[in-house]
């Protein structure tokens, strides 16, 4: 509904005259400021001015229709008519104060977007607006939309190939290797860093946590240091005492993080001359060194 204005010159929003070209009904919804729909609604007589990058609403025109008002510096202006609700929960700060604004979306703004895409949107363009569907999808929701999409078949998209990547798949039993026979022949090794909760109010001193695990007999022995390269000699004396009585070491496995590299090299250096094997497993295969890490 266009009309044209009355001849009634007003106040603008930079505190000069302004003159309205068209007097219009506007049909849409009213919004939260998250853009979720409150209630439908027709705003009647709203004076239009291409100047104007906004529209004022009138309070006390609503108050006088009905509504009561409440509302407060953390929700906004809300006004109440039965279970219809209005909210003007946009906050925008000011010098002299805030300025409270609604979101209304008007009823042509998708009928709009479908216009303008008809000429301009592609298949792929689709595929991300409409939340990523297979392009079977894609293609018979735009038809229903009304939306023209232009020749050609829809290209990979990225952001679905991560949202379906994911590891493979690691057996639960090592088929290319045998278990330990005897106890000692093979350690599984690990680090982990403990945290207090946020409830707490404690100083840990030391935060990181090793551990062994003697695959053949289960028994484990733990230890905690400041820093992870500090587990490095503690360990080899531990080994070295297991081999002085009778239960030497052959294997161990662990990740190939930096101080566990660090850790064979010294163990099988001059001083300690343990004669280790590394085992080292993956990044991000807990699986492959299940005894100490699952």
């Amino acid at each position: 509904n266009v009309q044209e204005p009355p001849s009634v010159t007003t106040l603008g929003q930079h505190g000069t005259a302004a003159t309205a070209s068209k007097l219009v009904d506007i049909r849409g919804r009213w919004c939260d400021q998250y853009g979720d729909e409150l209630v439908p609604a027709c705003l009647t007589n709203v004076r239009n001015n291409p100047k104007s990058n906004f529209n004022l609403v009138s309070i006390g025109l609503f108050m006088q229709r009905g509504f009561t008002m409440t509302g407060d510096d953390t929700r906004g202006i809300i006004l109440q008519k039965g279970n219809t609700v209005i909210k003007f929960d946009i906050k925008i700060e000011a010098p002299g104060g805030v300025i409270w604004c609604g979101y209304f979306k008007r009823g042509c703004e998708v009928a709009a977007a479908s216009e303008d895409a008809q000429h301009k949107i592609s298949v792929d363009q689709a595929h991300c607006l409409l939340g990523h569907p297979d392009e079977n999808r894609t293609r018979r929701i735009a038809k229903l939309l009304g939306w023209y999409l232009k020749v050609g078949e829809m290209k990979p998209c990225e952001a679905c190939s991560v949202a379906k990547a994911r590891q493979v798949n690691v057996n639960k039993v090592c088929t290319s290797e045998s278990k330990a026979k005897e106890a000692g022949e093979r350690v599984f090794s690990d680090l982990t860093t403990i945290t207090a909760p946020d409830t707490v109010d404690v100083v840990l001193r030391k935060t990181v946590w090793h551990m062994i695990v003697d695959q053949y007999t289960g028994y484990k022995a733990s230890a905690f240091f400041s820093r992870k390269n500090e587990y490095l000699e503690p360990l080899c004396q531990t080994l070295l005492e297991w081999e002085q009585r009778g239960l030497r070491v052959k294997y161990v496995r662990h990740d190939d993080a930096g101080e566990n590299k660090a850790f064979i090299k010294m163990a099988n250096g001059p001083k300690w001359r343990l004669h280790l094997v590394p085992e080292f497993t993956g990044a991000g295969t807990p699986q492959q060194n299940q005894l100490v890490e699952l």
